[in-house]
């Protein structure tokens, strides 16, 4: 449900935005409402739809961050001798990331698809033959547009994730990793 709420925000699909109404109320219970008030419209199903695409973009982007992202750093680091500084670390680790942005990128479009109220009740078989309708170049461009910003915002997580555990491990070492 939240993440049909954004989907609407970044198209500005809701209800407030359309009108061009300001929000009114708390603002920490106003998505809240919103999304009450659209299920008691179109019901729960309408809150689930792109879920297959979500969770596939999901277990792509996690796997990659928490069990890939680990192994090619800690890879790193052995082959140079233990002595890997924080820059090669920091380089695998947003390139991990990245190549997660790549690979889960179609998941993500075909999920932002199914999400949009022009496309409400559209099963997956039909934004499939919406997105390959002009040929099959044109379909696989759509499914990776926007493939680049997000491989950069995965491969910023890369990095993140690699100095929080980079920071832990320091810390039960009672070593400081600068």
């Amino acid at each position: 449900p939240i993440e049909k709420k954004m989907t609407m925000d970044q198209m500005l699909e809701s209800s407030a935005q359309k009108n061009g109404a300001a929000r009114r109320g708390n603002p920490f219970l106003q998505p809240l409402v919103e999304i009450s008030a659209y299920t008691k419209v179109h019901g729960v199903r309408a809150l689930y739809a792109g879920a297959i695409p979500l969770l596939l973009r999901e277990l792509c982007y996690i796997s990659s961050i928490t069990v890939a992202n680990p192994i090619a750093t800690k890879y790193l680091e052995r082959t140079s001798g233990g002595g890997g500084s924080i820059v090669q670390g920091t380089a695998a680790a947003f390139s991990v990331g990245a190549m997660a942005g790549m690979v889960s990128a179609p998941f993500q479009t075909i999920n932002a698809m199914m999400k949009s109220e022009a496309n409400r009740g559209k099963r997956l078989p039909s934004i499939f033959r919406e997105i390959f309708a002009p040929g099959v170049f044109d379909g696989v461009h759509r499914l990776w547009f926007g493939a680049g910003i997000r491989s950069v915002r995965c491969g910023m997580a890369g990095c993140l994730y690699y100095g929080y555990r980079k920071l832990l491990s320091s810390d039960s070492q009672g070593s400081n990793w600068w």
